[in-house]
């Protein structure tokens, strides 16, 4: 290897080491499958400020977990210089998110109301073959219990904290968009037109449908809502009357 040739690989390795040691925050989305996260996510990671717009699958009690986040998201990216923001967000208990982490970033809780996503679930594990997620009372079952994991994450959320409801993503975009703008002090602001990036649309990363590979937000015609309520559902729309109004109690809404 010539002088040269080590030269312009140590200026490289020094950049890089400079980039993942430089100031800034982790940016959570807390939330469950099919509640729009995937979209919000796309939109967040298409600002320049903000690195990251899927499920990273980090279990942040591990350690040195928010480095492996930033790694990551690097080795992905790596003409992004210096983010403010490394973007995760944990749809599913398994992934735990410890105080130490949780309070030094910035954290936007997320919720879809209980019809459209146990519809949703069950539509996803239908495509998929997935018996699990197609069946109803599982479907309920993984909806009920993660509200109540997200209501005791919101118990200590941090200052820096946000609650969005699902439906206003896509019924009152530029709202919603400026709203969230201000609240991460972003110096351009969010866009409903994003980029698509290596894994988007792919199983394990998010929403596998077209309608998120479009680059925009697509809104649902009359024919794809969900015209009758699932049969026994009452128990996931108590759960969900209690979170929203227990989370809303302690962060603020957008």
């Amino acid at each position: 290897m010539s002088a040269k040739s080590k030269s312009l690989k140590l200026l490289r390795l020094v950049t890089k080491l400079d980039i993942f040691l430089s100031e800034s925050s982790p940016l959570f989305i807390l939330s469950h499958m099919r509640s729009r996260s995937s979209l919000l996510s796309h939109i967040m990671g298409s600002n320049p400020e903000i690195l990251g717009y899927s499920e990273m699958a980090i279990d942040y009690e591990r350690r040195f977990a928010y480095q492996k986040l930033k790694g990551m998201l690097l080795s992905e990216f790596p003409q992004r210089n210096k983010p403010r923001f490394y973007l995760d967000k944990i749809l599913h208990d398994k992934y735990r998110l410890p105080n130490r982490i949780m309070q030094r970033g910035a954290v936007l809780f997320l919720l879809r109301e209980p019809n459209e996503t146990v519809i949703s679930i069950q539509k996803l594990g239908r495509l998929m073959k997935n018996e699990n997620m197609s069946n109803l009372e599982n479907a309920m079952d993984y909806y009920v219990s993660r509200l109540t994991a997200l209501e005791r994450l919101a118990e200590r959320a941090p200052d820096n904290s946000r609650f969005l409801d699902s439906s206003r993503l896509v019924e009152q975009t530029d709202e919603v968009l400026l709203l969230m703008t201000q609240w991460l002090g972003l110096r351009q602001s969010l866009d409903s037109e994003y980029d698509l990036f290596q894994n988007t649309g792919r199983a394990g990363s998010g929403d596998t449908s077209n309608r998120l590979k479009s680059g925009s937000i697509q809104r649902m015609s009359s024919t794809e809502q969900p015209l009758v309520s699932v049969e026994g559902i009452d128990r996931a729309e108590a759960a969900y009357k209690r979170v929203r109004q227990s989370i809303a109690s302690r962060v603020e809404m957008l």
